[in-house]
């Protein structure tokens, strides 16, 4: 989405092949406690703990939409 002065525009994307493994995010620490326990440490100035482990490629399903702000 993007918000301007002038409206809102909307950009829908769509993914051919959605993610299906993950890596920590940069800055995430992760300890294995055991073989079924992991402890995640995650830095407070952190936005995600975890990323695809490979590439995604979204692309545009349909056109952009606008939608026009309302003149008050």
């Amino acid at each position: 989405m993007k918000i301007t002065a002038d409206g809102l525009t909307i950009y829908p994307i769509g993914l051919k092949k959605s993610a299906r493994r993950w890596r920590p995010a940069p800055g995430v620490q992760m300890e294995k406690v055991n073989a079924r326990v992991q402890c995640v440490t995650v830095p407070d100035n952190c936005n995600r703990v975890f990323d695809p482990a490979e590439e995604l490629a979204p692309h545009l399903i349909e056109p952009a939409i606008f939608i026009p702000r309302r003149k008050p």
